[in-house]
């Protein structure tokens, strides 16, 4: 389905990103806690105000962060609404909005989150010549499982792995109707003068526009 694979390339324009989270005293977060045994905590013994590490999101824009929510705490990722608009020469218009599209994180050990993705509410506005064709509804699911593999509390450098299952409930006109995958693999590097680097390697495993196959 094109319309699903447009969508999922172009919705990363964001107008209005917000971010909240359910982290309580987040405020005496932040510091280098490397001396911490913080492996200890997990989701039923969350990880102490005092050693909770900075909040970090993944967006907006294309690269993520390796840097997973404390054992215990939970963190909400939102956009209020994001727009993406693609055309080409065979006078194909596409118009994609997204309200409120949101990650939802629990931290489960102190190296490890799980993330849900969800779309709430989409409309898409196709355009070829005089016709046009327009979807609302409910947009895919999104299941992700972030593994921080250095870095999380101290160090130069930041490296995590995210493997995700993509689920196929959006509304009709919406999505491909397929499951899909892939991995994320996020880098961070602290460089002079508080500036830093963020490099994201993705891999996706995607269904084939004739539906007899995955590809790369």
């Amino acid at each position: 389905n094109m319309v699903g694979d447009r969508i999922t390339g172009l919705l990363g324009l964001l107008l209005a990103p917000a971010v909240l989270t359910a982290v309580a005293d987040a405020e005496a977060a932040g510091g280098d806690h490397a001396d911490i045994d913080k492996s200890v905590f997990h989701l039923f013994n969350p990880t102490p105000a005092q050693y909770l590490r900075e909040m970090d999101t993944d967006g907006p824009g294309a690269t993520e962060s390796p840097y997973t929510v404390d054992a215990g705490h939970f963190q909400i990722e939102l956009t209020f609404l994001a727009y993406a608009y693609d055309t080409d020469r065979r006078g194909y218009e596409l118009k994609a909005w997204a309200i409120a599209p949101m990650i939802l994180k629990v931290g489960l050990l102190n190296q490890v989150d799980a993330q849900l993705v969800l779309e709430p509410y989409q409309v898409v506005e196709e355009r070829i010549g005089s016709q046009r064709v327009t979807s609302r509804g409910f947009g895919d699911m999104t299941l992700r499982l972030k593994y921080n593999f250095w870095g999380n509390d101290a160090g130069r450098t930041a490296f995590a792995a995210t493997p995700y299952v993509k689920f196929p409930t959006s509304a009709e006109g919406l999505g491909n109707n397929s499951i899909e995958g892939g991995l994320v693999l996020p880098l961070s590097v602290d460089l002079p003068e508080d500036f830093w680097l963020g490099l994201t390697t993705r891999f996706d495993v995607m269904r084939d526009e004739r539906k007899d196959g995955y590809h790369p």
